[in-house]
């Protein structure tokens, strides 16, 4: 398979570990629904899958740095299908949170060895083009060239852990205040990392390699 080739491939097993990790607040309306869950109770989830996947990333990627684990990625998108599979025929709550751990470990083992391995397959001229994932984790690689899979398992686990501890905050603030007014909230916190990257040290890209005719 040729580089191109890989890179698709790459981004098509992408979408299919993060689509289960947007699956879970898709379904926390019909749990709400099913179980009068309060939106506190609910946010409880997202802070479990995510806080539990965030704390092992930067290990996997200190693992895929070291380790070429092509397996690792497999493993982590099956289990994350099937963690996010297992929630609906949980009947307790802490059964749910269970099947969401499952689920949050099996996305967080798929990101940072996929992100080593499109660097590994990637032309030196065009890495940046070429990792598929966002704005943020591309600059955190661009920070830590020689440590991809570190610098994805840092910006994706810290984020991602950051957001888990503030999602039954902003939950209860939703069933005090109103779920119009944690969205409001939502708005205001967006403009933090805005301001941030105004301090943010300028990273010099790779010069382009232009193609013969």
């Amino acid at each position: 398979m040729n580089r191109k080739g890989y890179k698709y491939l790459f981004s098509l097993g992408h979408i299919a570990s993060d689509i289960n990790q947007g699956a879970l607040p898709a379904v926390l309306p019909f749990l709400i629904a099913s179980y009068h869950y309060d939106y506190t109770t609910a946010a409880t989830l997202v802070m479990v899958a995510n806080i539990v996947g965030s704390l092992i990333q930067p290990v996997l990627g200190q693992i895929a740095d070291k380790h070429n684990k092509p397996w690792i990625m497999i493993a982590g998108i099956f289990l994350a299908g099937a963690g996010m599979a297992a929630l609906g025929f949980m009947p307790s709550f802490a059964g749910m949170c269970v099947a969401v751990m499952i689920s949050g470990v099996g996305i967080a083992m798929f990101h940072p060895q996929a992100a080593q391995l499109v660097n590994r397959v990637s032309e030196e001229h065009n890495r940046g083009q070429n990792i598929i994932y966002s704005p943020m984790v591309v600059l955190g690689q661009l920070y830590l060239p020689n440590h991809m899979g570190l610098a994805s398992g840092m910006t994706l686990g810290l984020a991602v852990s950051i957001g888990g501890i503030a999602a039954p905050l902003l939950g209860k603030f939703a069933d005090l205040h109103g779920v119009i007014a944690s969205i409001y909230i939502c708005a205001a916190v967006a403009l933090i990392p805005l301001v941030a990257s105004i301090f943010l040290p300028k990273v010099a890209a790779a010069p382009a390699v232009e193609k013969a005719a």
